[in-house]
């Protein structure tokens, strides 16, 4: 069967809200329904993923070709790359030909946008099939996200929420009315846990993140269709 093809960015509102553990929490729920997958840190600070991967920052050479016209990336693991622009990139690339040189080549396209909002950001996530914003909802990420969303500056065929570090300090329904203030459904909500990085990126034993598993195949699923809906994302 052809795989059909999806980009997906995710973007926060704020520095650290959990994009780059999301970004590659859900590429590898891709590979685990066999989907080759690239994973792109676009980050206008640059070297997020690189650091959570523990692979050697890629830089810009054997990332970007000349032109700046085409994306590929360093495999890192089976049916996974990873590729790295963001520190640096310059504004005369033209994202939206590198997120189609992206999508012709691989198809599951996962963007961590960062908290940036600048051209190159806008492109990739405007030739995105989902923008997926991460959300902490306390006061701070909350009002911080209701400032984004407004702004309107990045924009994808799809939007949606996801609702992270839930924990007692969060406010009781804000989640609704973010949702119902910008017309946007709530994608997924995960519950504050200072080791759920480490379990994810096997760095810690996963027996505890299993509810957070679901809830990430869950949210994979409905973002690219050719997901299966019984392959674990993780061993």
């Amino acid at each position: 069967m052809e795989l059909r093809s999806r980009v997906i960015s995710i973007a926060g509102a704020k520095g650290s809200p959990g994009c780059s553990v999301l970004a590659i929490a859900l590429s590898r729920c891709f590979v685990a329904s066999g989907i080759p997958t690239l994973l792109v840190d676009a980050d206008a600070e640059g070297g997020g993923l690189a650091a959570l991967l523990d692979v050697q920052p890629l830089g810009q050479s054997g990332v970007i070709d000349r032109s700046a016209t085409d994306l590929y990336g360093t495999q890192i693991e089976a049916l996974l790359w990873f590729a790295e622009l963001g520190r640096g990139a310059s504004d005369d690339w033209n994202g939206l030909e590198l997120a189609a040189a992206a999508r012709a080549r691989y198809p599951g396209v996962v963007i961590d946008l960062g908290h940036s909002s600048m051209p190159l950001q806008r492109q990739l996530s405007a030739s995105s099939d989902w923008l997926l914003w991460v959300v902490v909802p306390d006061r701070s990420g909350l009002e911080r996200a209701d400032r984004a969303l407004a702004s309107g500056e990045l924009k994808a065929a799809g939007a949606g929420l996801v609702l992270n570090r839930i924990g007692m300090r969060c406010l009781d329904r804000a989640d609704e009315v973010l949702s119902s203030r910008h017309g946007m459904p709530v994608m997924a909500r995960i519950k504050d846990d200072r080791r759920l990085p480490e379990r994810l990126l096997g760095k810690q034993p996963a027996r505890h993140a299993w509810g957070v598993q679901r809830t990430l195949r869950d949210l994979a699923r409905s973002v690219h269709p050719d997901v299966g809906s019984v392959a674990p994302a993780w061993p």
